[in-house]
């Protein structure tokens, strides 16, 4: 998908927003991860801005409090939006907890200079606690759940009972 004419084509597929490419944004942020943070009057911020509207409108139109951010092939951004939208979203006054569950390759800890642990991994072992898991990155309304210990990620876990529950009491908090 290079652009929006991309997705039209694609039966039953609604356009939400749409990121342009790094690139493309004059401000030539160096760090797209975080560039929400770092460039907040950039191309791509604005971008994200957007985004989060049309997201916030349909997320509260059906009573959701949860997003997930996924690609298809490594390397393809999710976790850049996963983080800039959690940047945008707290920047709305949304109390945001960014959870990495990518247990192949985590990388939300190294772009906003975490340790891997404890984390999502550690929680679903019973190794660790919600309270003692989510980390506060220094941004308001902004908590952090990295992907935690890599002898502890099993990716079973990820559709067990513990995160149904993990889920369910980070959405009440």
């Amino acid at each position: 998908v290079k652009g929006p004419g991309d997705i039209a084509m694609i039966p039953r597929t609604r356009l939400l927003g749409f990121l342009p490419h790094a690139a493309e944004d004059p401000a030539e942020p160096a760090k797209v991860e975080t560039v929400f943070r770092d460039h907040p009057s950039g191309v791509m911020a604005e971008s994200v801005r957007q985004l989060r509207g049309t997201l916030l409108k349909r997320m509260q139109a059906g009573g959701h409090k949860s997003l997930v951010c996924m690609s298809a092939m490594p390397g393809s951004g999710a976790t850049s939006v996963a983080i800039n939208m959690a940047l945008s979203l707290a920047a709305a006054e949304q109390k945001v907890l960014l959870i990495d569950a990518n247990f192949r390759r985590p990388s939300v800890h190294r772009h906003l200079g975490l340790a891997e642990g404890p984390g999502l991994a550690d929680v679903l072992s019973g190794g660790a606690t919600l309270a003692n898991a989510a980390r506060d990155i220094g941004t308001a309304n902004v908590s952090v759940m990295t992907a935690g210990s890599p002898d502890k990620r099993q990716y079973e876990r990820l559709t067990s009972t513990a995160m149904s529950q993990l889920l369910k009491d980070a959405g009440s908090q």
